[in-house]
């Protein structure tokens, strides 16, 4: 059964948690970040096309602002070189003990999935109602930025998670523009598996850099 956006009846209350939220995932993903070996940020480079050579040396290339936040963003929640990605790392640490907030947002933030959406309505100072393109589902997406832009039907690429009654993604997009412009996107009608998110996240950037690089 699909899911069917629903937007929380108090939204200036979600909007207090969102924001909290939001600072404190800033903070963890600055914490995961530092957990990666150089080798892990040059592997991930290599996969986004992001990778070069200076005087012999090897170089993180971003061709645009929007581009290091992505690839952070990747490096952290998709590249996983033992089966587990950076927030699963930190939370196997137990950097921070059960009933904290940081566990309970790492352990939403652990379920973090990746998609192309197309944005069917904009709420105002409060978020957007997202259309999963790949699994034909709807979702009440906090955030305060999306809203401030004409972003209705526009294609984004980004990662959301649940959290109580409202969606958030991780904090990078790549928008596309309005979706008849856009480049076109196959739906599957299913949550893609691991192996088909990291190709998707990939092709993603490709198409992204094609168009505004």
């Amino acid at each position: 059964m699909s899911i069917t956006a629903v937007i929380p009846h108090d939204l200036e209350k979600t909007i207090e948690t969102y924001q909290h939220l939001r600072a404190l995932m800033i903070r963890l993903h600055s914490e995961m970040s530092r957990l990666a070996r150089k080798d892990d940020r040059y592997t991930c480079a290599k996969r986004l096309g992001m990778l070069s050579k200076r005087s012999g040396k090897k170089a993180l290339i971003f061709e645009h602002e929007l581009e290091m936040d992505f690839f952070q963003d990747y490096l952290i929640h998709m590249y996983r070189p033992h089966g587990i990605n950076l927030v699963q790392q930190m939370l196997n640490s137990n950097r921070y003990p059960k009933g904290s907030e940081e566990r309970s947002l790492l352990e939403r933030m652990a379920t973090a999935r990746f998609s192309v959406f197309r944005i069917e309505e904009v709420i105002s100072t409060a978020g957007v109602v997202a259309h999963d393109l790949n699994t034909g589902d709807e979702y009440f997406i906090t955030d305060m930025t999306l809203p401030q832009q004409d972003v209705r039907s526009f294609l984004i690429a980004f990662r959301i998670f649940q959290m109580d009654d409202f969606w958030m993604h991780t904090g990078a997009c790549l928008p596309f523009g309005p979706s008849a412009e856009a480049p076109r996107f196959t739906s599957i009608n299913r949550t893609l598996d691991r192996k088909e998110e990291q190709q998707l996240n990939e092709n993603v950037v490709f198409k992204w850099r094609e168009i505004f690089c």
